[in-house]
């Protein structure tokens, strides 16, 4: 596994992780509990395959962006 992002919040790591995982990427957080158990300043490192890496950059690279599609999500008719 190779170290894609580093966050110093344990939630803004899982939430990563888990729109990788949204989009079929394996992903894992390491060292999340180490900074729930000692409320310190851990680094929280999110981790991919090296077969995924340059997928899983773009699509946090989009996350990130703020850049959302609803597409067929949108609850009504815009028509």
């Amino acid at each position: 596994m190779i170290t894609i992002r580093r966050y110093f919040d344990t939630l803004e790591a899982e939430l990563a992780r888990g729109r990788l995982e949204a989009e079929g990427i394996v992903a894992s957080v390491t060292n999340g509990a180490l900074q729930n158990i000692s409320h310190a300043m851990v680094e929280v490192n999110l981790q991919v395959g090296e077969d995924d890496l340059q997928r899983a950059e773009d699509v946090l690279q989009e996350m990130e962006s703020g850049a959302v599609d609803l597409g067929d999500y949108l609850p009504f008719d815009e028509a």
